[in-house]
């Protein structure tokens, strides 16, 4: 397989590049997108609920089976940085840990591109601390709950919201919904009509709820001065995972 440096790929043609299947995707996304960092550097843009993929540079050329031992040691890199700013601040995102951990030495190292130090970091926090949903933990922790925040940017931090700013966005999102639902109900009786698929259905609808989300806090932020954002707090295990299922062994 060989892809273009410079190139953007959407989501379909990275899969055909990479020979596998949709449904292989679906199941195996972060797997594949961490093999494919140990030969291609690689930006992901983020296009409402889409993604595509720019190639920034070839590292080496492409095998399915992953170099296990270079990817396991910038893997490590990345995660004792994410794992400091963690212990100082466990209220982060995988942009904000970006943020922070972007001009140390041993990130810089690397010499990534900006978007690739954030998805190293993004795949590796998953990695560490699951999601809270599907994923309820990773070998390092959790995310424990989700907090309503502001953006400090200065400090690369994230605030707590007060309660009646909250509550204030609460009241901002239900009348924005309000004014989504009858968009979305005609996209429902659309594909019940057989005029869309349900593919087609769960996109436009995903799309619909976004863009309402986002123009909400849009409401807000013209409002106030600052955009809610409900924010992981991640825990790490006091004890070592690995070391307990080894033992357990």
């Amino acid at each position: 397989m060989e892809l273009v440096v410079g190139k953007t790929y959407t989501t379909q043609e990275l899969i055909k590049a990479l020979d596998i299947s949709q449904s292989t995707w679906d199941h195996s996304r972060d797997k594949y997108l961490m093999n494919l960092s140990n030969y291609y550097e690689y930006e992901v843009n983020y296009i409402g609920r889409r993604r595509t993929y720019t190639i920034i540079k070839k590292l080496g050329d492409y095998r399915k089976p992953p170099n296990k031992r270079s990817s396991e040691e910038r893997n490590a890199v990345y995660q004792n940085e994410i794992t400091e700013v963690i212990e100082a601040d466990p209220i982060q995102t995988a942009a904000n840990v970006t943020r922070i951990i972007l001009h140390n030495d041993s990130i810089k190292a690397f010499e990534h591109a900006d978007g690739t130090v954030y998805e190293y970091t993004r795949l590796n926090m998953k990695t560490m601390f699951g999601n809270g949903r599907d994923i309820p933990y990773g070998t390092k922790g959790e995310i424990i709950e989700r907090v309503w925040c502001r953006l400090d940017l200065e400090r690369n931090m994230y605030i707590e919201m007060k309660q009646e700013a909250i509550d204030m966005f609460k009241e901002i999102l239900k009348a924005q919904r309000s004014k989504d639902s009858e968009y979305e109900n005609s996209i429902i009786a659309d594909f019940q009509a057989g005029l869309i698929t349900k593919e087609e259905r769960d996109d436009k609808i995903g799309e619909s709820s976004y863009a309402g989300y986002v123009a909400a806090q849009s409401e807000f932020y013209n409002k106030y001065g600052y955009r809610p954002l409900k924010i992981p707090v991640y825990s790490i295990f006091a004890i070592d995972t690995m070391l307990f299922e080894d033992s357990a062994a």
